[in-house]
């Protein structure tokens, strides 16, 4: 398996901060920009949560994920585990405002 997955998209929802027992996560939603596009679902975990911080709904972005795997109680599960998000230079939309960021789009 490739030590570096990534994909790029328009970043479609994120999600509030979520405390767990033992850790904190914050989900986020990019659209994959394909003839039929995919919405993908990451999460950031731990201290990843604060990349979020600076990402936009609307935002053109690179997504740098690890796959994780596991098994509980005979079920399997999957997840995305962002670990960096770029925004995309060659993007030609203006991120909208996002909205779980009460300073908004300041002008300067």
């Amino acid at each position: 398996m490739s030590n570096q997955l990534s994909v790029k998209g328009k970043v479609v929802h994120i999600g509030q901060l979520q405390k767990l027992e033992k850790i904190t996560k914050r989900e986020f939603v990019i659209e994959t920009p394909e003839t039929y596009p995919q919405m993908v679902k990451f999460e950031c975990v731990g201290d990843k949560t604060q990349i979020l911080d600076s990402v936009s709904l609307g935002m053109e972005v690179d997504v740098f994920f690890n796959l994780r795997g596991r098994k509980w109680n005979e079920n399997y599960y999957t997840s995305l585990q962002a670990w960096r998000i770029v925004a995309d230079s060659n993007a030609d939309s203006k991120p909208k405002e996002n909205v779980n960021d009460p300073i908004g789009d300041l002008p300067f």
